[in-house]
């Protein structure tokens, strides 16, 4: 909680319940910048009395996540899901989101409606009771969303970016012969943004690779070998779901640092 108080960029946190049985619980907050585009293709803050400066936006996205399972360790094959070695009429596993994005409670909702649309990506985790497997899961799934959501507003700042650094190389070269003069205060605020972008997706990434050690602690060497056949293939697919996240972030991170430079060029070529 404190961390939400306080702002920080990201924090991750677990802890299994001393009752043996399996139970725990894990969390994170996450901090990232986002990114408004108005109709006339300039940042702006949508917010009533926000900052009227050129290419200026302070919001910011804020969320956090709780999740707990209780009794999810192996126990005895469930009619209720095929294969999986699981005593589900005692598991429970549940999730608490706070200050969650559009986009994350917009997948949830679907997964209510459509329990098929819990995984994107591997058909192993298609159905909302692959959690009770592998509570992490859903964690994979909020981190999915986040990263998307992410990588949209990347793509929004590049092409307003994209736009200002095409008129200023117009000016440069004297195609643009008008006495107009650079916006110094919206290429601050655009290099500013792109730190701040930055910043969010190391965050994402740490968050993914701390969520990958504690999936490790939960997969260890004995409690492998209790694994059904069908939940460890649910462990499994939920670890390649991080990795694969996580290559998703760091292919953001390249973009980001292309438009460092590019930044930086701009800046050069003004100054």
């Amino acid at each position: 909680m404190s961390e939400r108080l306080q702002s920080v960029t990201y924090s991750f946190g677990t802890r299994e319940e001393d009752d043996g049985d399996g139970s725990g619980s894990a969390w994170f907050h996450i901090l990232y910048k986002n990114i408004n585009v108005n109709a006339d293709g300039r940042i702006a803050d949508p917010r009533d009395g926000g900052t009227t400066l050129s290419q200026a936006d302070w919001t910011w996205n804020r969320s956090s996540y709780f999740l707990h399972w209780t009794n999810s360790s192996p126990r005895q094959a469930s009619p209720e899901v095929t294969g999986v070695v699981h005593d589900t009429s005692a598991s429970e596993v549940t999730l608490l989101c706070f200050g969650t994005p559009e986009t994350v409670q917009a997948r949830f909702a679907r997964i209510s409606q459509h329990p098929s649309s819990l995984s994107s990506s591997y058909s192993s985790l298609s159905t909302w009771r692959s959690a009770l497997g592998d509570p992490y899961l859903l964690f994979a799934t909020v981190l999915e969303e986040i990263s998307v959501h992410q990588d949209k507003i990347i793509w929004d700042f590049s092409r307003v970016f994209g736009k200002v650094e095409r008129a200023t190389l117009d000016q440069a070269q004297g195609v643009d012969r008008g006495e107009q003069e650079h916006d110094f205060v919206g290429l601050h605020n655009m290099a500013k943004h792109i730190i701040y972008l930055k910043e969010s997706s190391d965050a994402t990434i740490n968050i993914l690779g701390a969520l990958d050690e504690a999936h490790d602690m939960l997969l260890s060497p004995s409690g492998a070998a209790s694994l059904g056949a069908q939940v460890a293939r649910i462990h499994q697919s939920t670890r390649l779901a991080l990795q694969y996240r996580r290559r998703f972030l760091e292919s953001q991170n390249l973009r980001l640092t292309s438009l460092e430079k590019r930044m930086a060029n701009v800046i050069n070529l003004v100054s």
